[in-house]
């Protein structure tokens, strides 16, 4: 595939490359002009940075295109874990603090380091330590971009893989683009070396269905998911099953094989209560997706229970007017009107 340019994300058949860095392809002066407002932050003429550097690019409009959509923190909050208040305080996005819950990214960089293993800090880094609910928007990608730049050059090769593959799916989907250079780049870094039942391996084309569905591309999601389960179920854990599950009941629900949805959904539920302890979001977007099934079948009755007993959730954990609460609510209205 030709190089994308980096400012309009065109191709030609004579594409710029930046003569410093050699990282950066452009379709004609008046783009890269253009983007050397951003581009001049990690331009640099040394090689061993050549690989990082359309990275650090793709995460800077990733931030860009998140940012209008950031919580603004109230007058007088103040960050949860070092009690001041100042500029750079971001939203959690998480279920126990909801909308109200403001932190300073470098707070929770220096929390998430505190506890020692390159796996429970990776963790930390996605997941809030109180809830076990997922980091949402700019705190999300500021977080893992962190992460990366620690153990991009990390000898152990797992943890390099680890952050290089979930930097690029949250990159992939803040920027609602798979075409980019720091995919080609993240999925060498991930998959190269590996067999096809390689758990990092699988674990990676999870991650890409996840994108494909997000990108409204559920039939490449579908074809993905139908080769990658079986080996799911082989060699990889429970947890990635359920994401698995999901997705692709997901995709045959986008599709209208509704039928064929049903199933697979009720099985991510089951999957789901079994992991509740691991992680409550699995169980709550399961029975979200589940209701989705059962209403499109026309079986409104035990939809519309088990959204009201996610209203009820959402409204006690996150509030009556955050965004995962209105979603449900959004949904018993379309589907039980």
């Amino acid at each position: 595939m030709p190089p994308l340019c980096a400012f309009c994300r065109k191709t030609n058949a004579r594409m710029l490359r930046c003569t410093r860095c050699k990282a950066l392809f452009y379709c004609d002066k008046e783009c890269q002009r253009a983007d050397w407002k951003l581009h001049k932050q990690f331009c640099s003429g040394d090689p061993a940075m050549r690989p990082f550097i359309a990275v650090e690019h793709e995460v800077e409009r990733a931030l860009a295109a998140q940012r209008g959509h950031q919580v603004e923190p109230p007058p007088d909050v103040r960050c949860f874990i070092c009690l001041e208040g100042g500029d750079g305080l971001m939203s959690q996005g998480c279920g126990c603090r909801g909308t109200s819950g403001f932190v300073h990214p470098e707070c929770l960089e220096q929390m998430a380091a505190s506890v020692g293993t390159p796996e429970d800090i990776f963790r930390r880094c996605l997941h809030c330590s109180t809830c076990g609910q997922s980091f949402t928007g700019v705190l999300r990608i500021v977080l893992m971009r962190k992460y990366w730049r620690s153990n991009r050059l990390s000898r152990q090769e797992g943890t390099r893989r680890s952050a290089a593959g979930t930097l690029a799916s949250v990159l992939c989907i803040a920027l609602e683009s798979p075409d980019f250079e720091v995919q080609e780049y993240v999925h060498d870094v991930t998959t190269h070396g590996m067999g096809e039942t390689h758990p990092m391996r699988i674990t990676t084309s999870v991650e890409r269905a996840r994108v494909l569905l997000k990108l409204r591309r559920p039939s490449d999601a579908l074809q993905l998911l139908q080769v990658t389960v079986p080996k799911v179920k082989l060699h990889c854990t429970e947890s990635l099953l359920y994401v698995a599950l999901d997705l692709m009941a997901g995709s045959l629900l986008v599709l209208g094989r509704l039928e064929d949805a049903l199933p697979i959904a009720a099985d991510a539920v089951e999957l789901a209560e079994r992991l509740r302890s691991e992680n409550s979001d699995f169980r709550h977007r399961a029975n979200d997706l589940y209701a989705h099934c059962l209403a499109s079948l026309g079986r409104r009755q035990e939809a519309s229970a088990i959204w009201m007993k996610e209203v009820e959730y959402r409204e006690r954990v996150y509030g009556p007017n955050h965004a995962a609460t209105q979603t449900i609510k959004r949904n018993l209205e379309y589907f039980l009107e």
